[in-house]
């Protein structure tokens, strides 16, 4: 016998109104109520549609090299948990609203977002790398930057390093993820008293190489490049403007790209686990679809990954 919305209302206990909503994430339903029409419908043996479609959500022209890994991890992972996967740049989320999903993974920085979802969407949300302030019922599963770029000072410090420079390449100057880069580096330098340090931002390509003379300028023998995008430039500038790496300066990448380990001299640098932070976020997805909601947001650490460009200052 077919399940209909009007048996699966009555053994929820809810309106068939209210299933409706709920089986097409039209309108927002508490998630008690939800976890009680989806257990329901499963039992009804209840197939709607969407109910194994899940939302990716980007920024909108966002081909960095940080979303491409993390989306191709995504993918490959709900494929292999049997889901099917929806893509939407953030300037097509109007989409949503004919589209029936069980849930979002949102890859989306900026802020704003998570409060919009909970007012317009019934199905959960999980954020990654999104360090805005929490919402209730959205859950964020991000990278640890701050252990990460922690990490890499303290690995100039046990080579000896006592003069180090970082260097952000962020356009906000006042998204959190930029300040906490800051306050984590002007934080180790304060705690090691026998250190000095020198950051600098710089927002154009052009400037990149400007910003690394003024740092050798001013005695900085080791640079962590701390933002997305540059450490493969940083490294071609300091060695085509004479430096040679690491007999003259030291350096420590983010992000550990494919291309790295073929640099001269392979890269040392900090990553981000993608793997963790894709199953991570699936599975708190996951707990949420079937109906947990004492759920915690999570921090996955970073990897330092040692080659060749670090070594003691001459």
């Amino acid at each position: 016998m077919k399940a209909t919305v009007r048996a699966i209302a009555k053994a929820a206990g809810c309106s068939p109104a209210t299933v409706s909503r709920v089986l097409s994430g039209s309108a927002p339903v508490s998630p008690q109520i939800r976890a009680q029409v989806l257990k329901a419908a499963e039992n009804a043996g209840f197939q709607p549609e969407g109910q194994r479609t899940i939302a990716i959500l980007l920024e909108e022209n966002d081909i960095h090299s940080y979303a491409k890994l993390i989306l191709e991890q995504l993918l490959n992972q709900l494929s292999n948990r049997k889901y099917h996967p929806l893509v939407l740049q953030v300037n097509n989320l109007f989409l949503l609203d004919s589209i029936p999903i069980c849930g979002a993974l949102s890859l989306i920085y900026a802020q704003g977002l998570e409060k919009v979802w909970s007012r317009s969407h019934s199905v959960p949300l999980v954020c990654i790398n999104n360090y805005s302030y929490p919402i209730e019922g959205v859950y964020r599963v991000n990278s640890d930057m701050e252990q990460g770029i922690r990490a890499a000072l303290q690995y100039f410090y046990d080579n000896n390093h006592r003069n180090i420079g970082m260097l952000t390449n962020d356009y906000n100057t006042k998204a959190i993820t930029f300040l906490r880069r800051i306050q984590t580096f002007h934080q180790f330098i304060e705690t090691h008293p026998d250190c000095s340090g020198v950051q600098m931002n710089a927002m154009l390509t052009s400037s990149i190489l400007d910003s690394l003379m003024q740092m050798r300028r001013a005695g900085v023998t080791a640079i962590l490049a701390a933002g997305e995008r540059i450490s493969i430039l940083a490294q071609h500038y300091l060695t085509t403007c004479g430096c040679s790496i690491p007999e003259d300066v030291s350096f420590i990448g983010f992000e550990d790209r494919y291309i790295s380990q073929y640099l001269n001299p392979p890269q040392t640098c900090v990553e981000q686990r993608m793997d963790q932070l894709a199953s991570t976020a699936i599975d708190t997805l996951e707990k949420q679809l079937q109906g947990k909601h004492d759920l915690k947001d999570v921090c996955i650490p970073c990897n330092l990954i040692i080659r060749d460009t670090v070594a003691p200052p001459k």
